[in-house]
């Protein structure tokens, strides 16, 4: 690639009004799986810059709810606010003791996470830090994700990685590893997606 406007997701995204083109990796993984429904519920880890709460948001409809967790703080945009279903809140996911911190004391129907580390380029540290957030996202779904409940979290491609999802596949009725279209090429990155928790 010459330039990033020739990646089509890139340009897909601007043509739809998307903040970023990683909104088609929640959207393939939903048609997929389902993993989206009227009235749920939902955490959005990493939701920096918020394309992945406003599809949420969208998908939930107004009797739903969204809260979207980042470091960074997510831009306003059109449709924002006004009785909007979408909450974003500037706060260190690793930091996050339960979800009755953000309000979602009553459950999680879904637990989504984006989430990825600030790449070193030191591969053992880069694996290290990227398994903790999938460590965390896992830890907040047994905490707080209601029975029946769904994951979509984002994983980078290493032993360790594989060897924690799999002792988290138990917990799900289904459980699958996916790279959806839209993941980079030069990306290790994939998503564990689990349906159905068990409690």
């Amino acid at each position: 690639m010459r330039a990033w406007t020739e990646d089509p997701f890139t340009r897909r995204a601007r043509a739809d009004g998307h903040a970023a083109r990683s909104v088609y990796k929640l959207e393939e993984m939903d048609r997929r799986f389902r993993l989206l429904g009227r009235g749920d519920r939902v955490l959005d880890l990493g939701c920096a810059p918020g394309s992945w709460a406003r599809y949420a948001g969208g998908r939930v409809g107004p009797g739903g709810r969204v809260v979207g967790v980042d470091l960074a703080p997510v831009p306003p945009r059109p449709g924002d606010g006004n009785g909007n279903n979408v909450e974003f809140l500037e706060r260190d996911a690793l930091s996050l003791g339960g979800l009755g911190e953000l309000g979602l004391g009553g459950g999680v129907d879904v637990l989504l996470s984006d989430m990825a580390p600030g790449m070193s380029g030191v591969k053992a540290r880069d694996r290290a830090l990227g398994l903790r957030l999938v460590e965390k996202a896992f830890g907040l779904a047994a905490a707080g994700l209601a029975e029946g409940g769904r994951v979509a979290v984002k994983a980078f491609d290493c032993p360790d990685a594989h060897r924690f999802l799999e002792g988290e596949r138990r917990r799900f009725e289904r459980f699958r590893l996916v790279r959806p279209g839209a993941v980079r090429r030069s990306s290790s990155e994939f998503y564990a997606v689990g349906l159905g928790l068990r409690r």
